[in-house]
């Protein structure tokens, strides 16, 4: 399927669902508490764990936990894409097997794999910084949330 089948699939498939705001199309509840803490830290160096709601397909929710990682990076390219598509996109770390670090030169992605892609955005290198992840799941039980791995964000400016 080329780049512009996918994006008409994309919006085909949009249109069959109920209109809900992003998160709660994602997430089953979100307490008032951790949602808080997404609007104060995105966008951001950010990536949340969450709750997935019977919305999130199965082969992109953690298997055993049934929760899904939501990030909101402070990138005008992809809020260009956010807004001219009006969905939430899928995306993942790019580590090819055998492999130690990610992939994140357009042009070595291109290199390796041309055949499987519909097509590379070369919006510039990512930071070499993974995101810190923040696991809010504990919340919906009145607990703190979990630092899962730190990195660029600054999870003291949340309060935690």
């Amino acid at each position: 399927m080329g780049q512009r089948g996918f994006w008409d699939e994309q919006q085909r498939v949009a249109k069959l669902k109920e209109k809900k705001p992003v998160l709660q199309r994602l997430s089953e509840s979100i307490p008032w508490d951790s949602y808080r803490l997404l609007k104060l830290a995105t966008p951001g160096a950010f990536t949340f764990i969450l709750d997935a709601s019977k919305e999130v397909p199965r082969r992109v929710s953690h298997p055993s936990r049934k929760s899904i990682g939501l990030r909101v990076p402070d990138h005008r390219v992809i809020h260009a894409l956010l807004a001219e598509h009006g969905q939430p996109l899928l995306a993942t770390t790019l580590i090819l097997p055998n492999a130690e670090a990610p992939l994140n030169d357009a042009e070595e992605i291109h290199a390796h794999l041309a055949s499987e892609l519909a097509g590379v955005i070369d919006a510039g290198a990512c930071a070499g910084t993974p995101t810190t992840v923040i696991d809010l799941t504990p919340m919906r039980t009145g607990e703190a949330p979990d630092i899962m791995r730190k990195g660029a964000g600054d999870w003291t400016s949340l309060g935690l």
